[in-house]
């Protein structure tokens, strides 16, 4: 295909793709690795990127850099074409993803009434996760249970306060949460696992000891439920933009600090902003909190998936930086070496402009954010 005749035909495709075309059915959808060996392919895979035909899960930054795309199955033989024609090779990596899918979503139906009955190898609905939280209360005295809100659908967004009792002045209190976008499931399950090790295991006694934690295991509810029920891959809030035909808010682009920098005005983006900070009752919510505890509030963690990287201020500027900058840096590297020792995985400790495109969709590993709370 010649290159003009395939600009054409991509401007006709944006035209009549409004929003990505995820659809809700996954049957037959495949995930392909694809990798540009030159800057002409990588190229023709940010123009596939912007026809809406395929949803990147890592936008194209890097020749020989391969990355994961999924090609919806009514979109299967224009892909191979486009790719064939720019010469760029491929494997498919998941022949039906959605039957990936639904061994995600296998779980005991049986109604979970000892914490040492949780199954933490599988996922778990909102309901499950809620029932693990009411778990850990009644298991842990020092564990308390506190809703700060609602939800744009009106359900309650509830956190965990494990803060053990001391005789001296109050301890540092540190904020970790997941699940802002709704599809990164392994963030929940990561969470709640990681602090059934720390509660159960009398090693970790010491973490508990010197800091007091705030954990939300699911902070944009709306959306994790609608993940379960309509569509896996949903990543925003639920709220109503004011289209008809696209809806939702990316929670992590609302927040009332640079909000817009870094996030698109189209209603249709992964990275929608909202028409104002704070418009997401999830993330106004969370302001509040945030901001009520300031002063005992130490640092601010929220996790993600996808790409395994260790993130830390700023995410809007490459060349702003926090004060405390070089400190962050060196506290990244040692939380990247230390989790290398544990399964020789590479954790890439980077500051937030740039480790990634702000414009990416992540998805399914496990990524740490650390958000300056200075």
């Amino acid at each position: 295909m010649e290159k003009s005749l395939r600009s054409i035909f991509l401007v006709i495709l944006i035209a009549i793709s409004a929003q990505a075309t995820v659809t809700n059915s996954l049957e037959r959808n495949q995930i392909w690795r694809v990798n540009a060996a030159t800057d002409d392919q990588l190229q023709d895979l940010k123009d596939l990127q912007n026809t809406k035909t395929v949803e990147m899960w890592r936008y194209p930054q890097k020749v020989n850099e391969p990355i994961l795309i999924h090609v919806p199955s009514e979109h299967i033989k224009f892909s191979e074409n486009y790719l064939s024609d720019a010469n760029i090779t491929y494997k498919v990596t998941v022949e039906n993803l959605d039957d990936v899918i639904n061994q995600q979503k296998f779980r005991s139906k049986r109604a979970i009434t000892n914490l040492d009955e949780f199954d933490y190898t599988v996922y778990h609905r909102l309901e499950e996760i809620q029932e693990w939280m009411n778990l850990m209360t009644d298991r842990f005295p020092f564990v308390s249970q506190q809703q700060i809100g609602l939800s744009y659908e009106g359900r309650p967004l509830n956190m965990l306060k494990i803060q053990k009792p001391s005789s001296g002045a109050p301890k540092p209190i540190i904020w970790i949460d997941a699940l802002i976008h709704s599809g990164e499931w392994v963030t929940s399950a990561s969470l709640m696992f990681i602090w059934k090790e720390i509660l159960t295991k009398p090693q970790y006694s010491w973490i508990i000891d010197s800091l007091d934690w705030y954990i939300m295991p699911v902070l944009n509810v709306d959306g994790y439920v609608y993940s379960w029920t309509f569509n896996r891959f949903w990543r925003k809030t639920r709220s109503i933009t004011g289209t008809s035909f696209c809806q939702g808010v990316d929670g992590n682009r609302n927040w009332d600090s640079h909000w817009s920098e870094a996030s698109s005005p189209n209603t249709c983006s992964s990275t929608y902003h909202a028409a104002f900070a704070g418009s997401e009752s999830e993330i106004r919510h969370l302001m509040r909190f945030i901001t009520e505890q300031k002063e005992g509030i130490k640092a601010f963690i929220t996790l993600h998936s996808y790409s395994q990287l260790i993130l830390y201020p700023y995410c809007y500027a490459r060349n702003t930086y926090t004060p405390d900058h070089d400190e962050q840096h060196q506290l990244a590297v040692n939380m990247s070496k230390a989790m290398y020792e544990v399964h020789q995985t590479v954790y890439t400790p980077a500051q937030g402009a740039k480790g990634l495109n702000c414009e990416d969709i992540f998805r399914y590993s496990f990524n740490i954010n650390i958000k300056s709370m200075k």
